[in-house]
């Protein structure tokens, strides 16, 4: 027997042992596009290490054999170009006031169902940690520790104070930080805001460790109101540099660089509508100075110029607006099947977008610009999928039409892309 039949076995083996004595999920996914040919295969379970009726501590894994092209896979002769991923691998505290999550997860925060400006699943799973605090029925304390790279050190901080005045209204003050360093006492436990820690961290005195630190900050707000169970509406903005001389005529005016989200959700009848609106100003996540370093700007992995996979929070990034509308309708296939329909529509509109490079290459400009580029680019989406559940097996095939114009701000140059994904997700 050979060895790629033997690590196959042994792999069912494991599988099916762990399906037995924990419950598991085995799925897969193919997806057929324009342009290139991705599959996958995964297995994914929560363990119970422990539990008490008001509080438990669990294993979450999602491990993955994935083929898209975007890593190089060792023995690729024996996993037919498939590579080891893990999508998710962490230790997860849960009770009534405080849940903590430690390991290698996806971090996704803020109100909105498609969008998330502070952080988002974009780049996928990242290593950390998420702490989660009910002081009481009026306020909620949350921290995001997230290492995004532990050979060249690059760590990012999110945080937000939530106040819930009403049952039905949610008002919360979030902010990020991103540095150059393993970790940080002065931001991980000083409930100040950061942007004021820096200033005083870089200040010169007696107690200043360093007086170019040139840490990244972000500040924002979030609001939700539940008319229902079924209908909120919802904001969201970040900035990443206001400028208040625009309040004193005769100054400079420094770029703002902002982002926004409104969006709200309701039942008409027994089909669910979402609807968003989000976008950023240009020069927005990116870096300001060729002296920063690379990892200033708001992406996961600063040498890679994939933006859209690539942004640690809002997914267009910068210079861009974006309406995405989803319809979402139960259905039943007699007694055999339960499950969602659903349909997206999705327009977007680019301009120039440089996370790693300056004021898109030029001196810094006066004043706000947001799409205000000789050419933009214009992405039309549509998805139609549906998710099937037959006991413990759920099935959801997909199928997408994008149509682009002026695909990388060609202008004439566009583009008709179709794709078609089939999910099957098998638990025990």
């Amino acid at each position: 027997m050979n060895m790629t039949k033997r690590i196959f076995l042994l792999s069912i083996f494991l599988l099916s042992l762990a399906g037995l004595v924990f419950g598991l999920n085995l799925y897969g996914n193919f997806t057929i596009n324009s342009t290139n040919t991705t599959d996958l295969i995964g297995a994914s379970s929560t363990v119970r290490l422990w539990q008490t009726p008001t509080a438990s501590l669990s294993y979450v894994f999602d491990f993955q054999m994935v083929r898209n092209g975007l890593a190089t896979p060792f023995y690729a002769y024996m996993t037919l170009d498939h590579y080891w991923y893990i999508n998710g691998a962490y230790f997860e505290y849960l009770s009534p006031n405080l849940s903590v999550n430690l390991g290698r997860m996806d971090f996704v925060e803020g109100p909105g169902n498609y969008y998330h400006l502070f952080l988002d699943d974009n780049a996928g799973p990242l290593n950390g940690l998420s702490v989660e605090a009910t002081v009481n029925k009026y306020f909620t304390f949350k921290q995001d520790m997230i290492l995004l790279n532990d050979i060249n050190p690059r760590s990012l901080y999110w945080r937000e104070f939530v106040l819930h005045p009403t049952d039905k209204l949610s008002i919360a003050y979030e902010e990020a930080i991103l540095f150059m360093r393993f970790f940080d006492p002065w931001y991980a436990f000083i409930p100040l805001p950061y942007a004021a820690i820096e200033v005083l961290r870089e200040t010169p005195s007696p107690w200043a460790q360093n007086t170019s630190l040139n840490d990244n900050a972000f500040a924002g707000f979030w609001t939700n109101y539940n008319f229902s169970n079924t209908t909120r509406i919802y904001s969201e903005l970040l900035i990443d540099d206001f400028d208040m001389n625009m309040f004193f005529p005769g100054r400079f005016q420094n770029p703002n660089k902002i982002a926004w989200l409104i969006g709200g959700q309701t039942n008409l009848g027994k089909m669910q509508l979402i609807g968003e609106f989000a976008g950023a100003t240009a020069f927005t996540f990116e870096k300001t100075s060729t002296s920063d370093p690379d990892g200033y700007a708001y992406v996961v992995y600063p040498s890679w110029n994939n933006i859209d996979q690539n942004m640690i929070g809002y997914k267009y990034g910068e210079n861009n607006a974006a309406v995405k509308v989803g319809l979402n309708y139960p259905v039943t296939i007699g007694d055999l099947s339960t499950g969602i329909l659903s349909f997206t529509y999705t327009n977007v509109h680019l301009g120039v977008r440089t996370p790693l490079i300056p004021w898109h290459g030029g001196p810094e400009p006066q004043g706000t610009y947001w799409l205000n580029d000789p050419v933009l680019e214009v992405m039309n989406k549509f998805c139609l999928s549906a998710q099937m559940n037959f006991g413990n097996l759920m099935v959801e095939p997909a199928l997408y039409y994008d149509y682009i114009q002026n695909v990388n701000l060609q202008s004439g140059v566009n583009e008709n892309l179709f794709s078609f994904s089939l999910t099957v997700d098998q638990h025990w």
